[in-house]
């Protein structure tokens, strides 16, 4: 679904066969931010299971049921008014059972019946995540990036906490966003803190690592805004669009491809400086004080 500044919170519907991947174990860790609540098709750990109420008669679902008696207030109930031939139908179609597609239409009800929410589907069943299914005649009307294999709903699910100035590096502990921005750099290049640190206490005693010094500051930066563009772009993608959409994207884009070009710059300079490289009478220019 769109990103949407009236919706701060995102429910995320949990439908995988396998919940002991590294992804997954990922994924658990947000089950103490407040503006994210989970569900599952199947009784999980730590996930509210979802329950199909059905009918005395015929068995046919009246309505689906998740037990969140917490101080969230949030609706934990919704009327469901598909036709079971209708989903007969659709499984007949995808060669699977009733039961598998189910959460497909759950997936329907809850964002049709949850307008302060935003509702997705994370599933592992290769049929629900080939979008020419959804061409199939009577097909449910679901919402643009709605179902999500495990690791884009990582994504946008950190996006989505993003697009809310909400930023966690564990379990129920926040930061603010230039502390996140700086632990995710040095979690993507974990050597930068062996040589910052050997410049910071080594500076003293070798002039070459205090010349490093501003260099490997640059290329901090630089990185750390790489880091950001990218999700820049990633959070336009996922947001509603409109005239200005694509020329934002692009900007991101053409300011990320000049922060790598500036990294290389950097590089440059750290290995002049750092291996005494002599640069050709031809070429001093370009590392001009």
């Amino acid at each position: 679904m769109y990103f949407d500044e009236n919706k701060k919170r995102l429910r995320v519907i949990v439908d995988l066969s396998d919940a002991s991947n590294d992804y997954t174990k990922v994924l658990r860790k947000y089950r103490d931010c407040e503006h994210v609540d989970f569900l599952s098709t199947t009784p999980q750990e730590n996930w509210t299971t979802i329950e199909v109420i059905k009918n005395e008669e015929g068995g046919a679902i009246e309505s689906i049921k998740f037990d969140q008696s917490d101080t969230r207030k949030i609706k934990t109930s919704a009327a469901f008014f598909h036709h079971t031939d209708d989903i007969l139908h659709i499984a007949g179609e995808l060669n699977v059972t009733f039961e598998h597609v189910l959460p497909l239409y759950i997936l329907e009800t809850l964002q049709r019946n949850s307008e302060e929410v935003l509702t997705i589907l994370i599933t592992d069943r290769s049929f629900l995540l080939k979008r020419q299914n959804r061409r199939i005649p009577g097909f449910p009307r679901i919402s643009q990036h709605s179902i999500f294999n495990i690791r884009d709903g990582l994504t946008y699910l950190d996006l989505f906490l993003k697009h809310n100035r909400i930023y966690t590096i564990a379990p129920g502990y926040r930061v603010n966003r230039g502390l996140w921005y700086l632990f995710a750099m040095k979690t993507f290049v974990p050597n930068y803190q062996a040589g910052w640190t050997s410049i910071v206490f080594g500076k003293t005693l070798f002039l070459k690592l205090e010349q490093l010094e501003d260099h490997f500051i640059a290329l901090g930066d630089r990185l750390i805004d790489m880091i950001s563009a990218r999700d820049q772009i990633g959070r336009l993608y996922y947001s509603e669009t409109n005239n200005d959409t694509q020329d934002e994207i692009i900007y991101h884009f053409n300011y990320w491809v000049s922060l790598f070009t500036g990294i290389f710059d950097s590089l440059a300079w750290i290995s002049k400086i750092y291996l005494d490289i002599e640069v050709k009478k031809s070429y001093r220019y370009w590392f001009a004080q």
